[in-house]
């Protein structure tokens, strides 16, 4: 294999096998490559401070001994956040050299300072019991060693700094709660002998503060070692996972994330009273529908649980359809039985259902009663090809009220290989019952509807299942949208939380200047105190009555109250905590916070104090100028502004009491304090005691102590480090002793943020800007995952934006499509800006649903939390909801960073794949004949198998047809179907297929119609229908008699590839009276009808003795002729006596009375006297 086949194969690999993995708590998933400049990150050699590698640490001995630094391992570094990693929280780091980096934990204390050495590169290979808690994002024998450190040294390690520099680094980058910790190998060589190195490789492991890391791979120069350096991760010797091995491919990435359910239902609600009131923890807003009598229950496994009982139709409706889970899922959960599973007085249960329709099933049934199948679990599904697929456990003696976890899985995977595809029954994390099948062509049934918990989904009951519902109670929910192995099945069962929530806690500095928004934490604790995950929606209030909250960090959506009311409602959405400013006037307060059930324990006084009213403040400008109030600053508003725009302030010198010092006419110094994070402030000057930047405006002059200052559009951008964007600017005030007496230095007491003016949203999904062109390239799958990107051109900004796909349209919809002429889009940005530009933010996780464009009008992407750390948004010195970048009657702009205006298209998207249905020609009989039309439905699916129906009309492809079963002797007409066959994503088609006659002719054969779209999507990759097509004929046959009536043999046949024989399958084939021809006329004649069993009689009544010719007129014929009102059976027309062609009509001759029985029925004849 050559190396650059191998290395592409290398990061295939990583991001869909697992070579050697464990209980796997995080999956991986490629992502964009960013590489972050780390020329100006700290570096870590053999005598650097504060942090060095080392050669031994303790009782650990490395490889080698500084100033060599191959084999060492750094001091701890802290992470500047908490980093949560498996199972516990870390928030410090030491770097090994190897491509390792192993966490560390202050409290409670944890340190792995396992060493060891790199050659050869298989040293120390995951898992391994030493490398607990650690990453390896290349597992090489890497050799940062500085040649002028170490005399006699070859290497090509020769300078830290400049275009090859050689380095390792780190840094903690971006703001709460989106920091990242890098760690940068940067032109690294690896050790190949003594003394020596070979190769570079640049790599950077990327850990980020919501969970996930990442890796990156830069461009290499292969050792030797390049082939066998391990990648991957180890929390424990049974939970690590190392998918590839060898350098992957130079320029990539890859995601490591926890996976989460695409369902989650852990029944915590206080009560549920209407739709959507089941709520979905998984963040996917699948939140469910009670139905019936399901309510609700302090008595769940974990805290509250759903109690369904089993009379009447009583279930939650996930509203979730089995399609977008998919065709290999596990659904999972915690029961508990009324009753016992089996014995006298129990009964059959549903458990889950999804059937829709009667022989369509996807049902778990627990069996009840005395009988064989009493206490087995039984989970039945019919797939794409109508096969009733059945995995059924042994008898399971259960008694009542018992909790069990109940878990099945499934999988249509379409590999190669026997036994591929399984239904799987776990109980208590045991397997209990496999059942395996092979295809590479089955899927789920295409007409299952949304998947039902606890009951029946519509009043359907076969194969074992049950109109009862489950008669107890379910809990702890989980739906995957993969077959999830053994030891997942385990890990969901165990790791549920075994703590309810008990209470609210509130926390906080304790104190907070008025003039910098407190923040303040809101925390769900179970009854140890102990941070639990909810999802929820709670009330939040002040004890004041007065105050505004604005949302800083959490998931969730946050809705105020009436305006300075104290009232706020926060959505907790699978999270422990939510961080918010609170705007609020000076004095004491407690916060409060309850979801109606549980309310606020731990809620300290917060003391607000007052900013002090020094010598100066600054206003907006205004006519007429502001007017200060004796004992108060609130006069003094300062609006939010926008990056890269000038704006003016007006100044005004206060006396003792607080008024303006009308006398004062002296000259200031002014500057601009801006900090791209919260800062700390001075309680005595209300100044920041560090700023990022001083923009200074210079000396203004006073006259009747007021004063105005212009400041210049690129004020900023020119102040080192030349930011345009900040989250917390102040204007300071600098009186010398010569003007001010005493010398007075004060900062006006409230803040403003600087903006950027917008998001400008991108996308590699860029076919067509206006998302009319129908064929653009580039094309992305309908359901797979897309790029979005969004920048501000505003350096200092390193925010994280948020997604609303609500904000979706498309201007040119094609006609018959999806309602509202728009799809579904979801996904939500992973990566945020970079603070040096601005720019950078992006999610490589969006998904649409449907066909062609779609567009997202403003606010699509925004930020609501970049200008409530200043307490613009608590103020109401922004205007609350908007993106607005014109000033307001009242001199206001938005709050919201955002994209204002619409957009470009971004598309152009495509079906997935095609899924088929076929009607026979002769549908009873499961068979169509040679030339005669089948109905074949072609439906055009995105990747979670729902129909895209903007593949509509203008906005489809011409499609193709071929025969896909290696079926020869024939084809299929027509081959092409233009592309408004199709509407709302669905063509109803009516091909035939037709053999070329021959001798002889051929054999019936079940063909396979492959359909097939200008953009290359195909049903090989959905559901594709069949067909027997056999070569028919009817044929009438000779009848003759001397008792009326006389019955003419009628036979639809087939030819079997040896002979023709009664198609015994025909029920479908019909005569009426006016399809025949009586010659001559005269005698009465009633038609077969509708053939059974392929065959029937046309009845003939005579009127005398005499022969007459019966003929049936099945269309257009060349040689024997009938003349009829034809019965539009061309398919059985034959070649009969007369004929030179397939395309002849069958006729018989029927005889009455001209015979004698005797002669008729005689041989031979001899008289004897």
């Amino acid at each position: 294999m050559t190396n650059g086949w191998r290395r592409a194969w290398l990061a295939a690999v990583l991001t869909i096998a697992s070579g050697a993995a464990g209980a796997a708590t995080y999956a991986n998933t490629a992502t964009t490559f960013a590489w972050i400049d780390a020329s100006s990150h700290a570096q870590v050699g053999y005598n650097t401070v504060p942090y060095k590698f080392n050669g031994t640490l303790g009782s650990s001995v490395c490889g080698t001994v500084p100033p060599v630094i191959d084999d060492t391992i750094s001091d701890i570094i802290p992470l500047g956040f908490s980093f949560f990693y498996g199972d516990r929280t870390f928030d410090g780091v030491r770097i090994m050299s190897n491509g390792r980096l192993q966490f560390v934990s202050s409290s409670p204390v944890y340190d792995n300072t396992t060493c060891g050495y790199g050659s050869p590169v298989t040293q120390l290979p995951i898992p391994n019991a030493g490398l607990n808690y650690t990453m390896r994002i290349f597992g090489n024998d890497l050799d940062p060693t500085l040649k002028s450190d170490a005399a006699g040294y070859s290497t090509s390690c020769t300078s830290r700094t400049g275009a090859n520099a050689c380095f390792v680094s780190y840094a903690t980058i971006g703001a709460s709660p989106n920091r990242r910790f890098v760690a940068t190998w940067n032109n690294v060589p690896e050790w190949a002998a003594a003394s020596t190195t070979t190769g570079s490789y640049n790599i950077q492991i990327i850990v980020q503060e919501d969970g996930d890391f990442i890796y990156q791979f830069g461009a290499d120069v292969p050792g030797p070692g390049a082939t066998t350096g391990q990648v991957g991760w180890q929390v424990s010797a049974t939970d690590y996972e190392a998918p590839s091995v060898g350098y992957p491919a130079p320029n990539t990435a890859v995601r490591f994330f926890t996976p989460h359910p695409v369902l989650e239902y852990r029944m915590e609600e206080s009560t549920w009273s209407g739709t959507g009131q089941v709520v979905d923890s998984s963040g996917g807003n699948r939140h469910g529908n009670p139905v019936g009598a399901a309510q609700t229950t302090a008595f769940g496994k974990v805290c509250r649980g759903a109690d369904i009982p089993a009379a009447g139709n009583n279930a939650i409706d996930t509203a979730t359809p089995l399609a977008s889970i998919g065709n290999a899922g596990m659904v999972a959960f915690w029961y508990k039985a009324n009753t016992a599973w089996s014995g006298a007085g129990t009964q059959d249960v549903q458990l889950l259902d999804a059937t829709t329709v009667n022989n369509q099933w996807f049902f778990l049934v627990r069996r009840g009663g005395t009988g064989a199948n009493a206490g087995k679990l039984r989970f039945v599904v019919t797939d794409s090809a109508n096969n009733v697929r059945v995995a059924e456990t042994p008898a399971l003696a259960v008694a009542a009220n018992t909790w069990k976890h109940v878990a099945v899985t499934w999988t249509f995977n379409n590999l190669t290989g026997g036994n591929n595809d399984r239904l799987r029954i776990y109980v208590d994390g045991v397997l209990q019952t496999t059942t395996a099948f092979t295809s590479t062509t089955l899927t789920l049934s295409p007409q299952l509807g949304t998947l039902y918990l606890g009951g029946s989904r519509f009043g359907l009951a076969g194969q074992g299942g049950t109109l009862s519902s489950a008669d107890g109670v379910i809990d702890e929910v989980n739906v995957f949208n993969y077959e999830a192995p053994a030891n997942k099945v385990a890990q969901v069962m165990t790791q549920i939380k075994t703590l309810c929530l008990n209470h609210f806690a509130i926390s906080h500095a304790g104190s907070a200047p008025a003039c910098l928004p407190p923040q303040v934490t809101v925390t769900a604790h179970a009854l140890d105190h102990t941070a639990i995950a909810v999802s929820g929606a709670v009330n939040l209030s002040t004890s004041t009555g007065t105050g505004t909250w604005s949302l800083l960090s959490g998931r969730g959506n946050l809705v105020g109250g009436a305006p300075d009311s104290g009232n706020a409602t926060y959505q907790f959405i699978s999270e422990s905590k939510v961080v918010l400013a609170l705007t609020h006037p000076a004095g004491s307060m407690t916060a409060h916070a309850t979801d109606g059930t549980y309310s606020d324990q731990e809620s300290p006084s917060l003391t607000i104090t007052a900013c002090g009213i020094g010598k100066f403040n600054a206003c907006e400008p205004s006519s007429p100028p502001c007017t200060p109030v004796a004992g108060s600053n609130t006069y003094g508003r300062l609006f939010t502004k926008l990056a890269n725009t000038a704006f003016q302030l007006d100044l005004v010198a206060l006396n003792s009491s607080g008024l303006r010092d009308a006398p004062f006419n002296k000259s200031v110094t002014i500057n601009l304090l801006a900090n791209t994070n919260t800062p700390t402030l001075n309680g005595g000057t209300n100044c920041p005691t560090s700023q990022t930047a001083t923009v200074g405006l210079g000396s203004v002059s006073f006259a009747g102590g007021r004063a105005s200052v212009a400041v210049p559009s690129n004020a900023f951008a020119s102040t080192s480090p030349n930011r345009v964007a900040y989250r917390d600017v102040r204007v300071q005030f600098v009186c010398g002793a010569g003007n001010c007496s005493p010398a007075v230095t004060v900062c006006a007491p409230d803040a403003f943020s600087i903006r950027p003016a917008q998001f400008a949203v991108t996308s590699n999904a860029n076919a067509d800007a206006t998302g009319t062109n129908a064929t653009a390239m580039p094309r992305i799958v309908a359901g797979a995952t897309f790029n979005l990107a969004a920048d501000t051109s505003a350096a200092g900004y390193d925010g994280l934006p948020n997604f609303d796909g609500s904000k979706a349209e498309w201007l040119s919809p094609p006609a018959g499509g999806r309602a509202g002429g728009v799809g579904t889009v979801f996904g939500y940005f992973t990566t945020p800006t970079t603070i040096g530009t601005g720019n950078g933010a992006t999610g490589t996780n969006f998904v649409y649903d449907e066909a062609g464009y779609f567009r997202l009008r403003g606010a699509g992407v925004y930020d609501t939390s970049y200008v409530a750390y200043s307490g613009d948004v608590g103020n109401g010195d922004c205007i609350a909801g908007s993106f607005g970048n014109t000033v307001d009657a009242s001199g206001r702009i938005g709050c919201l960073i955002a994209n204002v205006s619409p957009t470009n298209h971004f598309g152009r998207f495509i079906p997935h794949h095609f899924d088929e249905a076929i009607t026979h020609g002769c549908h009873a009989g499961g068979f169509t004949y040679s030339a005669q039309p089948f109905a074949l439905r072609v439906t055009a699916r995105n990747a979670a198998n729902a129909t895209t129906q903007n593949y509509s009309q203008s906005f489809a492809q011409a499609l193709t047809l071929a025969e896909a079963n290696g079926v020869t002797g024939g084809g299929i007409a027509p081959t092409s179907h233009a592309a408004t066959a199709f509407t709302g994503g669905v063509a109803n088609l009516t091909p035939a297929y037709t053999f070329v006659r021959a001798t002889p002719d051929h054999a019936p054969a079940t063909i396979k119609p492959r359909a097939i779209d200008a953009d290359g999507v195909s049903s090989a990759g959905g559901t594709e229908a069949t067909t027997l097509v056999r070569i028919g004929r009817l044929r009438l046959s000779n009848v003759y008699g001397y008792a009326s009536p006389l019955r003419m043999p009628v036979e639809a046949q087939y030819w079997t590839g040896q002979s023709w024989l009664r198609n015994a399958d025909d029920a479908c084939t019909a005569l009426a009276a006016n399809n025949l021809r009586p010659n001559p006329a005269g005698w009465g004649m009633a038609a077969p009808g509708t053939l059974a069993g392929g065959a029937g009689q046309i009845v003939l009544t005579p009127t005398g003795p005499g022969s007459i010719n019966v003929c049936a007129d099945l269309g257009a014929d060349h040689g024997v002729n009938c003349v009829a009102t034809g019965a539009g059976l061309p398919w059985l027309q034959g070649k009969w006596p007369g004929a030179a062609t397939f395309d002849n009509d069958p006729s018989a001759i029927a005889t009455f009375g001209v015979f004698s029985p005797e002669g008729r029925k005689g041989v031979y004849n001899r008289e004897m006297y």
